[in-house]
Order: structure tokens, then C-alpha cells, then sequence
């Protein structure tokens, strides 16, 4: 052979037989796993060319051309999920199939027909590659039944599916075979009534009783109808304001001959519409889910398995999500470590892609459930564009809780000001210490991770150790097992407007442990939404409070935001809450056990929503209740004034 078959590749050859009459003509077997290169070839030009025959996407090994019956050949599979033993009478433009009696998980090795009688074919095969399996005999039938499949109303032949009796397990693959069967029947098979059933998308799935006849071939076609087109239409709107919402939709269907998807635009009156699907018919069709993309603020969502019969019409009631996730970069390939820990806490998440969908939304943050948005760059070692520097400082402004992690974040931005006035931190040096501590006292106190091994996402190489320039800026996490090996992490309680901001200087995707990034990622979240307070012991004395006491809060009256300070004599589980002046609660401010002390928090003014309140007079009231056993609970209600 002066040439190979190309494209090929690694793949095995196994077998080339060569048509003695015509020794132009030969076929070529071909086994692997690149499924769009196996099946059977065939050159008539010596080798110069191949092209493979009808029996494609098949892993073939066992190869036999037939001496006395012209285009006569035999092909076996080989670690294929279907043992079977192809014919083809015609050069291989079409092939039947024969499996009865072969033992499923077959590898066939060798095919061999007799010289002088092509009746006369015989099959070696072993159970994988070397099990026991034996020598087989291509048993003689003279009782069959033929035909062809048709569409009951076009009357074209139907070139696609499988015709198989299931009494025997016998099929004809029918686009191998160019829409015609022929099944037969074999002494010891179970009767000579035998169903035949019809897979063929997109047609009803039939079933027919035939009736072999001894030592004849009965002609009988099959007629098939197809299946009726329905419709799938849908509308999309807020929960709560049933405003619209726009975005894109998309079907995924599967049928027999694969899976594939359909896409519409759903239009700004939040209407979508899939016109002339097939009605469900599985396994022939079915439609495995429908997913809504939606617009900002709102997270993807699912409905799955889909029925349809005649027309469907679905709704989809979206509430905002929680939380904006921007990938910048190359950081999308990471973007699990993130969803995973953020669905972990039933939190919802709408996804951007900076690379892909632009400048994000950021100055809408306010709109997310927890106006808290996550700015990650994964490997990224170039600086942040100015558009979007500029951006998330006007969200900070906004009100937004901004959480940005990253290697290599703080020394490529180190002179912005997102950076040193939003922030109050600058580029001190790069660690390779791959441990970090949550600091003593502080939002992650008592938690400590690697961001090291395949726990996590194994990529930093550049960690930045924080330098803090601005007494309001806090660290809260450390290099090393004892945190003292550089300030890893940093928290902002009021940047410039009245967003909090959390900075880490290393990719929160490399925590080893989802448990971790969980627990990392659940504090992130309490700190933004209030329901973890941070910022206790801001007047720390030598001894212990006497008693509970709530001091009038600083300023008053006060715009954006004024602080609350509050003593406990023993741990008690306490909440502080704001009322309006009817008495309705507008915002909890915390909930939660507490040890005994002075403490600080800061209310900015807006509701539970994150929704600013109007200008008016507002009660906060501090209750406390002991856990210690000793019977003292408190009390205390103040007036304050906020002025837009």
C-alpha cells in the first residue's frame, strides 16, 4: 500500500483485505476511540485514497472479503457496547447487521469465510482482550422477513433508527441499511410470531406482530408515522413587581439521533417562543430542560423535563440575585470554586464575564439581594482596566459590598484609587507562604486554610501581602499558621460612600476544602448583609461592664451613617433593631450570642432590602438575655434622627 489512510492518526488498523479479483480494491478495518474515525474504508485506487463506507462511528477489528461472491464483506466490532457482526452485499454502501448468539462485550478478532462456499463464514472472538470466549458459526436461515420502512403519508423511505425483534434482540440499524431489514429466523428461536418494534426520531414508536414462515421470505413493509409539532411559549417577570424581564432562552432537546439546542431572545415584554417542536416522545425525543439567561440583576434558572404535548406555555418568576460574580481574565475556568460555595449557602448568583460580556453592571449592585458583588481574576498579572477601576469605585459610592481577591491584584493597581483611598492599602511584597489564619478577634477569627494542592484550585504564584495605610482599614487574615507572616486579608467597614469592602490578596478559589471556601465565603456574606458584626473591643478597658448600657448614637442627627455603642455585663444573646415610628422593625442590625463587653455598629440608614429610608425619626433598641444562668436581661429603646 504506497499510502495511509488519512487523518487517521493513532488509530489502529487491524485488518486490509484485498479483493483478489480486482487487487485495486481493498478494505481497511479501523479501531480506537475518536468516534467520527472508525467503521470501514475502502480504496479502489491501490491505497492512493480511502473512503470510509456506510459503517461509521463503529470500532471494527475482524475484516473478511468473500472469494467467490463479489462485493461480499464481513466486518466485527471491537470494544464496542454492541457486539454484532455487520454484512454488506453492495461495497459497503449499506449493512446489516447479526448479533444473535454472539455474547455481548465481544471482541472479534478474526473473521474467516470458506474459499470455495461464502455460506460457510466462521468467528473467533474473546471476552475483552484476552478472555475466554470461543470460535462461532454464522448459522443458515431460510426463513426471513424483508421490506422496508416508510413514512405512512410522503411515502419516502426512512433512513435513520433501528428496527430490532425484541423476542431474539436481532435490530437492523437503518441507516446503515438504507431503510431496508431483513430479520430471520433461527431453529431454537422463541417462536415464529415475533414483535418487531421501530425506533426511528421523529416518528411514533411502533410495534408490529409478524409471523415467519418455514423455509420462505415473507415481504412486508413498515409504515411509520410522524410524530405532530406542538409549540413552547413562555413569559418571564419579577415575583414580586411582575415587570418583565428580558434575556435569552434556551431548549435542549435529545433525541435518538443526538442532542442539540435551540435559542430565542426572550423580548423585553418577557415573552419567548420555540415554534414546531416535536411532541415528547421518549427515548425517540424528550426534552430534557428549558434554561432561562435572564437580564441583570436576576440569576439563571431551569425547568427540567419539559413535556410537550400540543402546546406548552411555562412561567418564570425570578427574584433578584444575591450576588454579581465578575470573572475578569482568564478567572472563568474557576468559576465553580465560587458557585459551588455560594450555592452551599442557598444563595443565587448572576455570572459575568468580563472577556465576554463587557464592562459589567457594577453601579446596580444595589439591586442584588445582598448588594454584594465579587470581583475575581483567577491567574490575571496585568493591571485592572481604568473603565472598570472607575466602575467599582462608583459602586463602592453606590452603597455595593465589594469583595475583590486575587494574586497579584494589589501590585499591578497599587497607585489607583480604588486601592489607596477606597481601600487604604498599598503593595507591601509577594508571599509564597501557601497557609492563612484568620485573625484573633476579627471576621475570620478561628479559621485557618491552605491555598495550596488540589483541594482548592492549586493556582497561586504570586500571593500580595497587604501594606495598610488608613487607620479605618482592618486586617483580618495573616500569612502563615499564626497569621504573622504579612496581612493577607483587609476589611473596610464604610468606604467612601456606605458600601463595605473586603479585599484578599490571594484567589479565593485556591482554599483548599469546599467546607472552607464555604465557611470563608458565609462570613464574607454575614459581614456585608449585617448579620455578622465586626468591629467589637473598639473600646476596650481593663475591666468588664457592670451593667448593660445602650449610649446614644454618634451622630445625631446624621447622613449617611451614624455608630451605635453598646455594653454587656455577661454573654447574653441580644438583638439590635431599628424601628419606624409606628413600631414596624425596618432592620436588624444583629442577632446573635455575644460575650461580655463594649462594642460598636454602624447603621447606614436603609432597611432588611438594603432599600434607603426616607428622612424621619427612628427608635433602636437593644434586648439582651443572659446564656450564663444568672437571671439579668435588659432593655433600652433611643430616638434617632436621618436626614436625607
Amino acid at each position: 500500500m504506497k499510502s495511509g489512510i488519512s487523518g487517521v492518526g493513532l488509530l489502529e488498523v487491524p485488518k486490509i483485505v484485498i479483493d483478489k479479483r480486482t487487487p485495486l480494491v481493498a478494505y481497511a478495518s479501523i479501531n480506537g476511540n475518536i468516534d467520527s474515525l472508525l467503521g470501514v474504508y475502502r480504496t479502489s485506487d491501490g491505497g492512493e485514497s480511502w473512503n470510509r463506507t456506510s459503517l461509521s462511528t463503529v470500532s471494527t477489528w475482524a475484516l473478511e472479503l468473500s472469494n467467490t461472491k463479489p462485493n461480499l464483506i464481513y466486518a466485527g466490532t471491537f470494544l464496542d457496547s454492541n457486539s454484532t457482526v455487520y454484512i454488506s452485499t453492495n461495497e459497503g454502501d449499506t449493512w446489516t447487521s447479526v448479533a444473535a448468539g454472539i455474547p455481548n462485550g465481544s471482541n472479534m478478532w478474526n473473521l474467516k469465510i470458506a474459499p470455495l462456499d461464502s455460506n460457510s463464514v466462521w468467528l473467533a472472538s474473546t471476552m475483552g482482550y484476552d478472555g475466554v470466549n470461543g470460535i462461532f458459526r454464522l448459522a443458515e436461515s431460510t426463513s426471513a422477513i424483508e421490506g422496508a420502512v416508510i413514512n405512512n403519508r410522503s411515502g419516502d423511505t426512512i433512513k435513520n433508527g433501528i428496527i430490532f425483534n425484541s423476542s431474539t434482540g436481532d435490530s437492523i440499524d437503518l441507516e446503515l441499511s438504507g431503510g431496508r431489514y431483513i430479520l430471520r429466523y433461527f431453529e431454537g428461536d422463541p417462536s415464529f410470531i415475533a414483535p418487531f418494534t421501530l425506533h426511528a426520531y421523529p416518528y411514533y414508536v411502533r410495534t408490529e406482530m409478524m409471523t415467519f414462515v418455514k423455509d420462505s421470505t415473507v415481504a412486508r413493509d413498515i409504515y411509520a408515522t410522524k410524530l405532530p409539532l406542538a409549540s413552547i411559549s413562555g413569559h418571564c417577570q419579577d415575583s414580586i413587581t411582575q415587570t418583565p424581564i428580558g434575556g435569552m432562552a434556551t431548549l435542549f432537546r435529545k433525541t435518538s439521533l443526538g442532542s442539540d439546542t435551540t435559542v430565542d431572545t426572550v423580548s423585553q415584554d418577557g415573552s419567548f417562543r420555540f415554534d414546531n417542536p416535536f411532541i415528547s416522545q421518549p427515548p425517540l425525543v424528550q426534552y430534557p430542560q428549558l434554561t432561562l439567561l435572564p437580564s441583570f440583576p436576576y440569576p439563571k434558572s431551569s425547568m427540567k423535563s419539559i413535556e410537550v404535548d400540543s402546546s406548552v406555555s411555562l412561567s418564570f418568576l425570578l427574584n433578584a440575585a444575591d450576588i454579581l460574580l465578575v470573572a475578569d481574565g482568564d478567572s472563568m475556568r474557576y468559576i465553580s470554586y465560587y458557585t459551588s460555595a455560594i450555592e452551599s449557602l442557598r444563595l443565587t448568583t448572576t455570572n459575568w464575564n468580563i472577556d465576554s460580556d463587557g464592562l459589567p453592571p457594577l453601579t446596580r449592585g444595589t439591586e442584588l439581594g445582598k448588594r454584594a458583588i465579587i470581583y475575581y481574576t483567577g491567574t490575571k498579572q496585568s493591571a485592572i482596566a481604568t473603565a472598570l477601576l472607575d466602575s467599582l469605585e462608583r459602586c463602592l459610592e453606590k452603597g455595593c459590598n465589594l469583595f475583590i481577591t486575587g494574586q497579584d491584584i494589589l501590585e499591578k493597581n497599587d497607585t489607583s484609587v480604588l486601592i489607596r483611598d477606597f481601600l487604604g492599602i498599598r503593595f507591601q511584597a509577594n508571599s509564597t507562604i501557601g497557609r492563612t489564619q484568620g485573625l484573633a478577634g476579627d471576621l475570620f477569627d478561628g479559621l485557618g486554610f491552605l491555598t495550596i494542592g488540589t483541594d482548592g484550585a492549586n493556582n497561586q504564584s504570586s500571593r500580595d501581602i497587604i501594606q495598610i495605610v488608613d487607620s479605618t482599614t482592618r486586617a483580618t487574615m495573616g500569612y502563615g499558621a499564626l497569621g504573622t507572616g504579612g496581612v493577607a486579608g483587609v476589611r473596610v467597614d464604610s468606604t467612601h460612600g456606605r458600601g463595605k469592602a473586603i479585599f484578599m490578596g490571594f484567589g479565593f478559589e485556591s482554599i483548599a476544602g469546599q467546607n472552607n471556601r464555604t465557611r470563608v465565603l458565609g462570613r464574607v456574606i454575614g459581614y456585608f448583609d449585617g448579620s455578622i458584626v465586626v468591629g467589637v473591643n473598639e473600646r476596650r478597658v481593663d475591666r468588664l461592664p457592670a451593667t448593660f448600657e445602650l449610649e446614644q448614637n454618634y451622630p445625631n442627627p446624621f447622613n449617611p451613617v451614624t455608630t451605635i455603642r453598646y455594653s454587656l455585663p455577661v454573654r447574653s444573646f441580644i438583638q439590635m433593631a431599628i424601628y419606624n415610628v409606628t413600631g414596624v422593625r425596618v432592620r436588624t442590625l444583629v442577632s446573635h450570642n455575644r460575650d461580655p463587653g463594649d462594642y460598636t455598629l454602624q447603621w447606614d440608614g436603609s432597611n432588611d432590602a438594603g432599600v434607603a429610608l426616607p428622612s424621619g425619626v427612628y427608635l433602636y433598641r437593644l434586648t439582651g438575655v443572659n446564656t450564663e444562668g444568672i437571671s439579668r436581661s435588659f432593655m433600652g429603646t433611643k430616638k434617632l434622627l436621618l436626614i436625607r
